[in-house]
């Protein structure tokens, strides 16, 4: 079935593009520190090894870890009542040479752990070492609460020690925390080489012991931690001339904060943010001319992991992804008045490092540890390193479709367009309250991505305050739910410097929150010294929606603060838990109300260019975009299509869809290939894992054909690609991708309907349901809202059917009765449900569904205090609580959101013309609520071309009252329900 497009035209470049001899940074060096840094407390995986002799006569021996983990040493830190005292909590892991067998012991995780309770033992298979051999090389590979152990190369199995489960969806145990040894009495052994180093290629050393010769009778732990973040500094001088220009560029491999002359440099955080590093890394240009001074000028420079090492993913393979070092790499361009000119780059010769500040450790996942006490001494500053890249990145992906992270081939340092991520609004703490002696856990009062802002008086030097970040609270005793923030830390640390007032925002780590504990003080803070910095990419909006219904104008809110949470760098899925990752599938359902919500045209350029750097060779699009992997399939990967497309539309960026069109047309060449089953004439997707996703997370999911929603979106993207040919004056792909559509649309009403009732029928890819009517609303939406069914008649009874069943009540997969106007669609359909009503003559019951209260809804999880939309329509119920979902249930996931263009779109009528991107001219086509439930609603649209602005209003003698601006320069096509279509130019109007 592949068809063979011909491209014409170059490809444009998301800027200009350059290696880095084509760049400032032409005699510039990466430099840092080499060091490794290493907080034991914050990391869940590692790799020990240990080569274990034992003396004449003895048999066992153990290596120790995970001890006196702070977690367990707080009953107030843990949800397993726990309250170690120092040395009753470790993983000890014993080689029992004369059994031939390694022995698991876990002390001190549970209430019924204890010292010598066997968890678990794994045999040496016989004979697979000689009776001869003396020497032991016993490794535990640890990853989230799984311990792989081998001895000698010989793999034994899997010990999963995790008291509240195993893997990325569970809070992590044991952390590294303190390690060591133990022989027992009676027994002797000398240990050699070992070692703990990181589990990802090219495994890092971070920790070695010195050789210990004929250990009998002991236990020893030993305190790992070493180091801290990278710090660079340098001086220049500077003529006594009058400066014409002066420009810093800076990037990092990690992120990073500088300053010049004492004074941080942009407003935004988290630079050079994430991209996919080994294709586009991006840099900086700062305006520095008033910073500087003739004479002595100064840069001081910090540098945290960011997504570059650290964690970045639920997967325990994926720390240290791009790489195990940090580095800066900057350039100071002046020009004088003169013409003459300076330059002042990054160069062991003039830098300095060191690893001995104030911040120990900085994670995205695990959070910070800030020791304000630590001045920074003149005497650990040291020549700073060239960091190379050779030996420091690895061969290893995330999964088999994703790309290698050490091909630097096509790399290029582009200068960075869109905004950093930067603080959108300061919030105040609402309330607090001491859940436990010297346990407070403060308020915000709206759950939010950010880090806080926290005023501290009067602490001893040394005092650690710690801070741990909740979406929820346990509602029986009002302690922080982190279930759901899963393998992720999430919590900062605090160490007074003595001084009379100090002041913690801890910027190098990003934490998703409403409810934040802190602990350590000997009292609450005042509310006014705690705050919340709101960090986001999104700085303004562009659009506002309000209406009578209350609950209605909160859904609104919700979506914009999900949106400014989850746009940080990348659109990511939650803002919280140990993923955050750039699914696609969730950015392509909320594209068209993010176009609308803010001018997010540069945010998706350079995320595009992420999900075109890991595109597969075949023509694969990820799942997950930068890293690529994962799993999903075409309503994932159909990203790559959409989001240009929305964005083409809603800004009228022709070279949106000109950059991206080569990909899209190769994605398209690999559905017909990879994707048909050519026995089922069915889109079956293949063998993707988890045979590639549905409507995810619908109440109804287990019931659809996945093969329909596959098969509809894939003339969605044919639609797309038809047009954006056309845009781009491709004929010959237009005609082609044209006579596609006509094949698809007629195979899909052929399969999937029955055409006496226009209900949806199963496919033989259903097997034992093939042949069945599924009469549910995900059935329906998406070729009512993509304009599949061309024959009037049966779309009409196609819609007639969408509508009966938004009528009726319905029983969710799990047995839940749920009541007429309930929303039984999941994260794909929802996006279209409202579209597909409205188009079809039901928007009373878009209505009825927008203003439904009891679950499934959009307005219950309002009615339940929720200020961000939730990654589940149940994520917490008052019958159910968490429903048993506590690890996969994000409060902060913008999916259902999706509903916010058909508010401004439908509900106000501002929306685009399909025969013109952009808003030059628009139609005006708003839609009152014809159940009169809601009375009026108004907003406005701020377009690239000025403010649009519409509201509706039921008057006391049943009419309704329209007013309208239409901006400068713009016109509009007005429809009115009843009415003759009006032709406006700018103005305002009142009908």
């Amino acid at each position: 079935m592949k068809r063979i497009l011909f491209l014409a035209g170059a490809l444009l470049c998301l800027v200009s593009c350059k290696s880095q001899e084509d760049t400032p940074f032409a005699d510039a060096k990466w430099i840092g520190s080499s060091e490794s840094v290493l907080y034991s407390d914050f990391l869940p995986q590692f790799t020990l090894s240990a080569d274990i002799v034992f003396d004449e006569g003895s048999s066992r021996a153990s290596v120790l870890f995970g001890a006196n983990d702070p977690r367990l040493m707080d009953r107030n830190l843990n949800i397993l009542d726990v309250e170690n005292a120092k040395d009753e909590s470790y993983v000890r892991i014993e080689l029992d040479r004369e059994a031939m067998c390694v022995n698991v012991y876990r002390t001190g995780y549970t209430p019924q752990d204890y010292e010598g309770k066997l968890f678990q033992s794994l045999a040496i298979p016989a004979d697979s070492i000689p009776e001869t051999v003396s020497e032991y090389r016993l490794v535990a590979d640890v990853a989230l609460s799984e311990i792989k152990l081998s001895v000698n190369g010989i793999a034994l199995g899997q010990s999963n020690v995790g008291p509240l489960g195993h893997g990325g969806d569970y809070i992590a145990y044991p952390q590294m925390a303190e390690v060591g040894y133990a022989v027992e009495e009676g027994q002797s052994a000398s240990f050699r080489n070992y070692q703990i180093r990181e589990r990802r290629q090219p495994n890092a050393l971070l920790f070695a012991l010195d050789e210990v010769k004929h250990a009998s009778g002991v236990k020893k732990l030993f305190d790992p931690d070493h180091g801290g973040m990278p710090m660079l500094r340098a001086s220049f001088s500077l003529k006594d001339k009058a400066i014409r220009s002066a420009t810093l560029y800076a990037t990092a491999r990690g992120i990073y904060r500088i300053h010049l002359n004492g004074s941080k440099l942009g407003k935004g955080e988290y630079a050079p943010g994430l991209s996919q590093y080994n294709k586009h890394h991006y840099y900086q240009s700062y305006d520095v001319a008033e910073l500087l001074k003739s004479g002595d000028n100064q840069f001081f420079a910090e540098l945290g992991e960011g997504w570059w090492s650290g964690d970045l993913t639920f997967g325990a393979g994926n720390r240290n992804y791009f790489g195990d070092q940090l580095a800066l790499l900057a350039c100071l361009d002046v020009e004088y008045e003169d013409g003459s000119r300076f330059r002042f780059v990054t160069d062991p010769e003039t830098w300095e490092v060191s690893n001995d500040g104030p911040v120990v450790y900085a994670s995205m996942f695990q959070g910070e540890v800030y020791d304000a006490g630590k001045s920074i001494q003149d005497a650990s500053w040291r020549r700073a390193e060239e960091m190379s890249l050779e030996g420091h990145i690895s061969s290893e992906t995330f999964g088999s479709t994703a790309p290698r992270v050490d091909d630097y081939s096509d790399f290029q340092l582009v200068l960075q367009e869109d905004p950093d991520p930067a603080v959108f609004t300061v919030l105040q703490a609402r309330s607090v309250s001491e859940v436990r002696p010297g346990v407070f856990v403060y308020d915000m009062g709206q759950n939010f991505a950010g880090i806080p802002s926290v005023s501290l008086k009067g602490l001893e030097k040394g005092r650690q305050v710690r801070f741990r970040y909740a979406e929820v609270l346990y509602p029986e005793n009002g302690m922080l739910m982190l279930e759901n923030i899963r393998g992720a830390m999430a919590q900062d640390i605090y160490i007074a410097s003595g001084a009379e007032t100090e002041l913690f925002e801890p910027y190098f780590t990003q934490h998703g929150y409403r409810y934040m504990e802190i602990s350590g003080l000997d009292e609450a803070l005042p509310l006014e010294a705690v705050k919340g910095l709101v960090i986001s990419s999104v700085q303004n909006f562009t659009a506002h929606y309000e209406c009578s219904n209350p609950l209605v104008n909160r859904l609104w809110q919700n979506i914009q603060w999900s949106m400014l949470a989850n746009f940080i760098s990348i659109p990511t899925d939650c803002p919280q838990r140990n993923e955050r990752m750039g699914w696609s599938g969730d950015l392509s359902v909320f594209a068209r109300t993010a176009t609308y919500l803010s001018d997010v045209n540069a945010f998706l350029r350079r995320h595009t260019q992420a999900i075109r750097d890991v595109q597969m060779p075949d023509g694969r699009m990820p799942d997950v975009a930068p890293i690529g992997g994962a799993f999903g399939g075409l309503l994932w990967g159909s990203a790559g299509i959409t989001v240009p497309y929305e964005c083409y539309r809603q800004y009228a960026d022709t070279s949106i869809l000109e950059m991206n069109y080569e990909a899209m047309h190769r994605y398209m060449d690999y559905i017909e290939e990879k994707y048909y089953d050519a026995q089922l004439g069915l889109l079956t997707q293949g063998n993707l894992f988890f045979g590639g996703l549905g409507d995810w997370l619908g109440p109804q999911n287990g019931r659809i054909d996945n093969t329909a929603l596959w098969e509809a979106y894939y003339i969605f993207d044919l639609q797309i690609m038809k047009e954006a040919a056309s845009v781009l004056g491709k004929t010959d792909d237009e005609n082609l991708y044209d006579e596609l559509l006509s094949e698809r649309k007629e195979h899909w009403v052929r399969t999937y309907l029955d055409p006496l009732s226009a209900k949806f029928v199963a496919s033989e890819y259903m097997r034992d349901k093939a042949g069945q009517l599924i009469d549910v609303q995900s059935s329906y939406v998406l070729p009512l809202a993509f304009g599949l069914i061309d024959d009037a008649e049966l779309r009409a009874k196609m819609a007639a059917n969408l509508a009966d069943c938004v009528r009726s009540s319905s029983v969710s997969d799990n047995g839940i009765n749920c009541p007429p106007y309930s929303l039984m669609t999941g994260f794909i359909t929802t996006a279209w449900i409202s579209k597909a009503l409205s188009d079809n003559g039901y928007s009373d019951l878009a209505y009825r569904l927008l203003q439904q209260t009891s679950y499934p809804s959009w307005l219950y999880p309002v009615t339940q205090g929720a200020t961000t939309i939730w990654e589940r329509l149940d994520s917490y119920t008052i019958e159910r609580g968490f429903g048993g979902n506590n690890s996969m249930n994000s409060f902060n996931h913008y999916s259902f959101g999706a509903v916010g263009q058909w508010l401004i779109a439908y509900s106000l009528g501002i929306d685009r013309d399909e025969n013109a991107p952009g808003f030059k001219h628009f139609v005006l086509h708003p839609v009152p609520d014809p159940n009169r439930q809601m009375t009026y609603a108004r907003g406005w649209y701020d377009s690239r071309e000025g403010r649009i602005e519409s509201s509706w209003e039921y008057q006391s003698d049943g009419s309704v009252k329209y007013s309208f601006v239409i901006p400068e320069g713009c016109t509009a096509t007005l429809k009115l329900s009843g009415r003759p279509d009006e032709e406006l130019s700018a103005g305002k109007y009142v009908r």
